[in-house]
């Protein structure tokens, strides 16, 4: 699906003719394609399995000793949970040093937003169908018409959590409950 594909399911979603450029000046789809770009990143900073990267390694800089996150990143978070790291603009921050300042690079699992002719078919489709319910309910407010998208997006939603599930390599056995049965810990289950 392409950016304009997507804009005219957002449009349409009030009944208004398809446009030929993803940059037309009508005003619905000036409105379309800033629902589209929220959703868009909204979805995506969920973290999918084509947008999340483990164990990336972020060095300081040799001058400054700052981390500049990479650009188009959602979500950053140290794999190494003693490490107290924050995002703050575009670089991260100790917040137990209470500094900018790093000595040595930091493993992170990151979340990046991708562009959207990038994003899997599934996932374009649920961004599509959520933009054009709420560009609807904004819109115009038809009950039928709502429940009819709101139908369509649930059934796109279903497609990209299957997606999510066939990609994503989730497996029971590395849940830290089923590690610690396999590692013979007891007891298996905290108590808090």
């Amino acid at each position: 699906m392409t950016k304009l594909e997507a804009l005219n399911i957002v449009i349409g979603a009030i009944g208004v003719a398809p446009v030929t450029s993803y940059t037309s000046s009508h005003p619905a789809a000036v409105n379309g394609r800033v629902n589209l770009s929220r959703f868009n990143k909204e979805i995506q900073a969920r973290g999918w399995w084509f947008n999340r990267d483990h164990g990336l390694k972020l060095v300081p800089d040799s001058v400054t000793g700052k981390i500049l996150i990479p650009d188009n990143t959602l979500s950053v978070d140290a794999v190494n949970p003693l490490l107290p790291i924050a995002r703050r603009g575009m670089y991260l921050y100790n917040s137990d040093a209470h500094s900018f300042v790093f000595e040595n690079a930091v493993l992170v699992d990151t979340i990046t937003e991708v562009e959207f002719d990038q994003v899997p078919v599934t996932l374009q489709n649920y961004i599509a169908r959520a933009a054009a319910l709420e560009f609807a309910i904004i819109e115009e407010g038809d009950q039928h018409k709502l429940d009819r998208l709101d139908r369509m997006l649930f059934a796109a939603r279903s497609d990209a959590m299957a997606s999510e599930l066939r990609h994503g390599d989730y497996n029971s056995k590395h849940q830290s409950t089923t590690l610690r049965v396999l590692a013979g810990i007891r007891p298996a289950f905290r108590r808090f």
